[in-house]
């Protein structure tokens, strides 16, 4: 039986700092041959997604946690928020002194804080093997967007737990609040998508499109917002480099994303 993958990036098939692994690539275009599909399924936006990934080769794309979906070269799906409400957010991320993102399909504006939150980052991390994945993200600043600008997710940087408190407060009846990992040093990333739309269900589109079955597919994930993801494939795989909830509800454990991690979990899977 042929299977249905679905593969995030962060973590999962690209690290910052090392870029993809050679191991992977390889395991992807071998699959791909033997007749299976492989979908990339991400938190990232299209405008976040460069020719660097894409052309590793893939069936289609699920963006924005399932906001986008696209199959082939066709867009099959996609949710927007609501230009009013996207405005009223940034005036409250505003006067509360909060980085943020608007996440777009053809471009991500960003304000300063968030901005300058970035540049550090990618100060310390970024290489020579990485820099592409940065330099192809289309990334314009908050004063250039307008209203009619498409934003399918939103993500944020609070500098402590009450901050988040207060945006779910104001928004949690309207939309669903995920919160990520960070160290005691950094600062809170938190992501605001529409409510019941997640990578699972962008794989449900999928499946749909391609007249497949839940028994077909794979998924491989390592952080917070890849638990519904690797849930509810009929195989959930989480990276060794993934974090311990995730772990804990995957069916299979594999090695860390840099240590082949994705190439021998398509070897002991069969999909080679």
């Amino acid at each position: 039986m042929k299977k249905i993958i679905f593969i995030d990036i962060d973590g999962t098939l690209l690290d910052i700092k090392t870029g993809i692994p050679h191991s992977s690539v390889q395991a992807i275009r071998k699959a791909r041959k033997k007749g299976h599909k492989i979908f990339v399924c991400t938190g990232r936006a299209r405008s976040q997604v460069g020719p660097s990934i894409l052309n590793i080769g893939f069936d289609g794309c699920v963006y924005s946690a399932g906001t986008v979906v696209e199959v082939g070269e066709q867009r099959v799906y996609m949710d927007k928020l609501d230009a009013q409400m996207v405005a009223s957010i940034v005036k409250d991320l505003e006067h509360m002194g909060i980085g943020y993102i608007l996440e777009g399909y053809d471009y991500c504006y960003v304000n300063q804080i968030a901005a300058d939150y970035f540049s550090g980052i990618h100060k310390d991390a970024v290489t020579d093997e990485t820099v592409s994945y940065i330099n192809e993200r289309k990334i314009k600043t908050i004063q250039e967007y307008e209203p009619r600008d498409i934003i399918n997710k939103l993500s944020f940087f609070a500098h402590h737990q009450d901050e988040i408190l207060k945006i779910k407060d104001l928004y949690g009846a309207k939309f669903d609040f995920m919160i990520h990992e960070s160290k005691p040093s950094e600062m809170i990333p938190a992501e605001l998508t529409l409510p019941g739309i997640s990578k699972a269900s962008g794989m449900d589109i999928v499946l749909d499109c391609l007249a497949a079955r839940l028994e077909q597919t794979i998924s491989f994930g390592d952080s917070r917002n890849d638990m519904e993801m690797v849930e509810h494939a009929n195989l959930g795989i989480c990276m060794g480099n993934g974090i311990n909830a995730l772990k804990e509800i995957a069916d299979h454990v594999t090695d860390t994303l840099q240590n082949d991690g994705i190439y021998k979990a398509f070897e002991i899977h069969g999909l080679l």
